[in-house]
């Protein structure tokens, strides 16, 4: 239940039931449009750095929505990338809570073939239902990686921005 203050923004007492599925709050990044490029196997930041939201419930689900434009790239025949969202929680350490299960072949693939090397530019939208279980402050991020075969880089200007979007979801 949230109080009537809170979803009328008046001070009258009590409370309302809100319907499992509600949507109680909504965190947007803005449009972010800082290019990062990593040529590393190191998982690295990009530009939705710090994008946090503090659940009004324990029982809240957060839902994450990630838009990023994506480029792998290689002279060879494949090119893959790696790409992750992260949580921190009441400013502990970072863990991943969706992450590509290859550190190899990466969520991320392209393969020509032709052979003579490879260059994918797109945006990419991820999202996933999570499930914190705190009323602390959640802060997500992204971070991408080069998988073993090629270069990517989270591309962002301003024609296409990345966002990161967070809806606190009653439970």
């Amino acid at each position: 239940t949230l109080s009537v203050d809170t979803i009328q923004g008046k001070t009258t007492a009590g409370t309302v039931a809100m319907p499992a599925g509600s949507t109680i709050q909504v965190v947007d990044s803005g449009a972010k449009t800082t290019s990062v490029t990593v040529q590393s196997t190191t998982f690295t930041d990009t530009n939705m750095v710090s994008v946090a939201i503090t659940p009004k419930f324990a029982t809240s689900k957060i839902y994450v929505v990630v838009t990023q434009n994506i480029q792998i790239w290689n002279n060879s025949n494949y090119a893959t990338g790696r790409w992750r969202i992260l949580r921190n929680i009441n400013g502990g350490s970072y863990n991943a809570i969706m992450e590509d299960s290859s550190s190899a072949n990466g969520n991320i693939f392209a393969y020509d073939y032709g052979g003579s090397g490879i260059n994918v530019y797109s945006p990419m939208t991820y999202q996933l239902l999570d499930t914190p279980n705190t009323t602390n402050q959640v802060i997500y991020k992204t971070q991408i990686a080069q998988g073993s075969h090629g270069g990517n880089r989270i591309v962002s200007d301003g024609e296409n921005p990345g966002r990161m979007t967070l809806l606190e979801i009653s439970g």
